[in-house]
């Protein structure tokens, strides 16, 4: 059905598909990239009718306490305001958090494109992170993930982050902060 160059991968895959099978333009392209994230990072990961179906993640990664995050392949054929509007939407009521990986397709470059993806991000910047296809293929659980204020961290400590909450020292409860006073036995102030 269709051959896929992508950089840094060796000969092009070849893929194949069942007689009639049209797909929209590039979705062979994003398919595969889409896949060598999925494959590359080793997490047991869900797609199609398995995601949640009201948010539609191009995939969702399944950590080992079950714990989900999701996964976005971003090629750059929607411009900001689509992203926000039709994607960004339906993750705004959401507690889970979601990685979108820019793969500039359509003649972006996928660090312009991840800059672009951020400052727009704000109605869902306590759970989007962004990082960079090359980025993510290259050094797998070591690669950077950046959120809509500049946070930086792995790969691998955003998944204890959300797999292990507690062990988060922002997410943990320290003494003499509002509410934990009675916690920690001492007065409150």
């Amino acid at each position: 059905m269709d051959r896929i160059s992508v950089k840094g991968q060796g000969k092009p895959p070849i893929v194949w598909a069942l007689p009639g099978y049209k797909p929209r333009r590039n979705q062979t392209g994003h398919d595969v990239r889409e896949s060598l994230v999925i494959v590359g990072l080793g997490l047991p990961a869900r797609r199609g009718r398995d995601v949640d179906q009201r948010r539609k993640p191009d995939w969702e990664w399944v950590l080992p306490n079950g714990e989900i995050i999701s996964g976005e392949l971003d090629t750059g054929a929607m411009s900001y305001r689509e992203l926000v509007e039709d994607r960004y939407e339906k993750y705004r009521d959401s507690e889970d958090v979601v990685v979108w990986v820019s793969c500039g397709l359509w003649g972006t470059r996928d660090q312009t494109r991840l800059d672009g993806m951020r400052k727009h991000a704000a109605g869902i910047k306590d759970i989007a992170w962004f990082v960079t296809y090359g980025d993510l293929t290259e050094h797998k659980e070591k690669a950077d993930l950046v959120n809509h204020d500049g946070e930086v961290v792995t790969f691998a400590e955003l998944c204890r982050q959300v797999a292990y909450p507690a062990t988060n020292p922002e997410e943990m409860s320290q003494p003499n902060t509002d509410g934990n006073a009675a916690e920690s036995g001492e007065a409150t102030p």
